[in-house]
């Protein structure tokens, strides 16, 4: 079985280069960084203290899919559009598994993901193709918050590793420091190299610039920080695993094929049948 110890590992060179910039940009900042092996110990001990049942909107933003995971075009060709609806399902099914999450809401303008969203019985936001995730993502906290959201979590739809668990061990995380805060708390799970925002968990009542691109984990920091709000910084291996280059697709198929539990999974199966299908040769590529 591949460790999360491992997993850490493949993002050690990345976050090397990015280390000294993070430091330089949130040296001012309030940011509450528990280390990871300390996180192991959440569901056991500050998880199971907080007030964490059915306590948390999720808000998944989806872009158009014949946008989706263009850098991954030599392999999968128009199929890059169903690899990024079996991600968003694998998603969805962790966010149904969460004891943390109340509601679910999808924000899109794609009519394949809307079609989704609606089988599933989630809160449908519907843009219309001329919003930024920026402004998408603004759009459906407002949508939550007119459903009596109170704390939500946004999580991109391109992360097949989250499940329930792990999305509840974040949130018992998250949950126990901002109702022990006197002021906003804004928790962030970032990206394996640190430089997106995997995760973001705030309180839907209050104004927050949004920051979604490139960088945007430190501008998030830095966005909490024009707020005098704390940052807790929430790491974890396999949320922290997105996949937008052909490099991310080839470890997210050795974690796969390493981790059993993960093989039931519509990312694992779509991926097991295109490597099936592909050529000897490009297949040892991937």
């Amino acid at each position: 079985m591949v460790t999360l110890r491992a997993w850490q590992c493949v993002a050690a060179s990345v976050r090397l280069a990015t280390r000294v910039t993070f430091a330089i940009i949130t040296q001012s900042l309030n940011i509450i960084q528990i280390p990871l092996e300390t996180q192991a110990f959440a569901n056991s001990s500050v998880a199971a203290r907080s007030p964490v049942a059915k306590s948390l909107w999720a808000l998944v933003p989806v872009k158009a899919l014949t946008m989706a995971k263009q850098r991954l075009q030599q392999y999968f060709g128009p199929k890059r559009e169903d690899f990024a609806f079996a991600m968003l399902k694998d998603v969805l099914d962790a966010l149904v598994a969460s004891k943390a999450v109340s509601g679910i809401a999808i924000v899109t303008a794609d009519p394949r993901v809307a079609e989704l969203a609606l089988q599933r019985g989630l809160l449908l936001v519907q843009e219309h193709g001329n919003c930024d995730m920026n402004a998408a993502i603004a759009l459906g906290v407002e949508a939550i918050r007119q459903n009596g959201g109170r704390r939500l979590v946004i999580i991109h739809s391109d992360i097949p590793l989250v499940t329930g668990t792990e999305l509840d061990r974040l949130a018992g995380i998250f949950l126990a420091r901002a109702v022990s805060c006197a002021g906003e708390m804004i928790g962030i799970s970032p990206s394996a190299d640190r430089g997106g925002t995997n995760c973001l968990f705030l309180d839907a009542g209050q104004p927050f610039e949004f920051c979604y691109g490139p960088d945007s984990f430190a501008l998030h920091c830095a966005s909490a920080g024009s707020r005098h709000a704390d940052v807790v910084l929430l790491e974890s291996l396999t949320v922290g695993m997105d996949v937008d280059e052909p490099g991310d697709l080839g470890i997210l198929l050795e974690y796969y094929r390493h981790n059993e539990e993960f093989q039931h999974t519509a990312t694992w199966k779509f991926l097991c049948d295109r490597d099936c299908n592909m050529p000897a040769a490009e297949a040892s590529e991937v």
